[in-house]
């Protein structure tokens, strides 16, 4: 423990350039384990020196990039994270104002810090309560930072010349666990409108996915459901079917019942590559059915023959359990009246442990 600390005391800035470097690189590869981290946190020092050298303009760009990945492997873990914003406060404000500064250099290292930091409920409403206005822009702790503007940066392309802000989109998705946030989100037609193209955006996975899981997590808000899938100017079911729709050719009548947007589509049209993204666009396709109007608008909609071409190719078992799940929810007879709200259905205690045992021992198969 002495020597760590000793190699702690090498990171301060006065320390001769080619022993600080060297301390750096040894604190770095501690940072990738798990009881390292406990201890290098230890030291409150570890944290200040960490921070003073990555936001710093004096060092070489060699020493701010290894400081910023030391940061993002010491905020791995939700309880760390929780930590280190404890010891040190200004942390997530530095971390914001570097990253809405359109020259920082260091941006995409500095949204990865963001997004482990955010990881969490509790962290998350401690970030946003703390460091956002609410939606009319006011603030409890005179805080500069709107979601809008954080938005509007992502949605930039180019906002920063050397730095592409993809791992703004996890740090949304971790910032939309809070019901606060996803009514911002639900209230703003803008900020819809801007997200819901991510769904088929072919650059970034980590972009893509953690938009998704944003939209995804907004439907936990399951009074706003009518108003996105009937508004014209969203339109969200067509956005979520797309990236699982492919070439296949459909008899006239099928076509002529989908969305425009979803009719015919070219021969190359290629669908979301990535399983568990296909996975959670269904999740969100499902949680959408949860009343029954919204189920006879997807019906309407003729989302069943996107899941039935997509069954057919699919070759990933959770995928197609996922699948076959919401198309049976879209071809069952309805239930009766007091049950028409999925959500709100309560199951009771013996089968709800029945289900429970079930889904146990089907993990376990799965681990085995």
């Amino acid at each position: 423990m002495e020597s760590l600390n000793e190699l702690i005391d090498f990171l301060d800035q006065g320390t001769r350039l080619d022993i600080k470097t060297l301390a750096l690189h040894h604190v770095l590869s501690l940072t990738g384990n798990f009881e390292s981290r406990k201890l290098l946190l230890s030291n409150t020092k570890c944290l200040k020196y960490l921070i003073q050298l990555a936001f710093s303009k004096e060092e070489q760009k060699s020493v701010n990039k290894d400081a910023f990945f030391s940061l993002i492997n010491l905020s791995a873990d939700e309880i760390d994270a929780g930590q280190m914003m404890h010891q040190n406060s200004d942390l997530v404000q530095m971390l914001l104002d570097y990253i809405l500064d359109e020259e920082s250099q260091f941006s995409d290292t500095a949204c990865a810090v963001l997004s482990n930091l955010s990881r969490g409920r509790r962290n998350s409403q401690i970030i946003f309560d703390k460091y956002f206005t609410d939606s009319n822009n006011n603030s409890l702790n005179n805080a500069s930072v709107s979601l809008a503007k954080l938005l509007q940066v992502f949605c930039t392309e180019n906002f920063n010349k050397t730095n592409n802000l993809d791992y703004l989109a996890p740090f949304i998705c971790n910032l939309t666990q809070l019901e606060s946030v996803r009514n911002s989100i639900l209230n703003d037609l803008l900020i819809i409108q801007r997200l819901l193209p991510y769904t088929t955006y072919t650059r970034s996975i980590i972009r893509r996915g953690g938009i998704i899981g944003a939209i995804k997590n907004c439907c936990f808000n399951y009074d706003y459901h009518q108003k996105l899938l009937s508004s014209p100017d969203i339109d969200i079911l067509s956005r979520l079917l797309l990236p699982l729709a492919g070439p296949e050719e459909l008899d006239t009548e099928e076509m002529d019942k989908l969305p425009d947007d979803l009719q015919y589509l070219p021969p190359d049209k290629e669908r979301e590559a990535d399983p568990d993204i296909r996975t959670m666009l269904m999740e969100t396709i499902m949680m959408l059915c949860s009343k029954k109007e919204c189920r006879d608008f997807i019906k309407e909609k003729n989302a069943y023959v996107i899941l039935r071409e997509l069954h057919k190719w699919e070759t990933d078992d959770k995928v197609k359990e996922a699948c076959e799940k919401l198309v049976q929810i879209l071809i069952a007879d309805e239930p009766e009246k007091e049950y028409e709200n999925l959500h709100q259905v309560s199951v009771p205690e013996e089968l709800a442990q029945k289900f429970y045992d079930f889904e146990t021992k089907e993990l376990e198969k799965n681990f085995q």
